[in-house]
């Protein structure tokens, strides 16, 4: 019994660690792409020397929305990563 109650807590503090590691790689991920949206609309502004046409607003307003899911993701990733740690 004293065995099986090991075992289970080792998988549970292995799964535990298995997803602090998920939500650290997603948050990398976020963290470039993010910088990628970023540099990618500052690009657009500076090559097209703030020229507003359908495609140049169209791209900026994805650009933007890729931003935004990105925090979301971080924000969302960070919280998961305190509830895992706490427990």
């Amino acid at each position: 019994m004293e065995f099986e109650s090991r075992q289970f807590i080792s998988q549970s503090e292995f799964n535990r660690s298995e997803k602090l590691t998920l939500t650290t790689i997603q948050q990398y991920v976020s963290i470039i792409v993010l910088l990628l949206a970023l540099g990618d609309a500052i690009m657009l502004f500076v090559i097209n020397g703030f020229v507003l046409n359908y495609i140049t607003l169209s791209y900026a307003i994805i650009n933007v929305l890729i931003v935004l899911i990105c925090i979301a993701t971080l924000v969302w990733n960070n919280q998961q990563k305190n509830y895992l740690c706490l427990n």
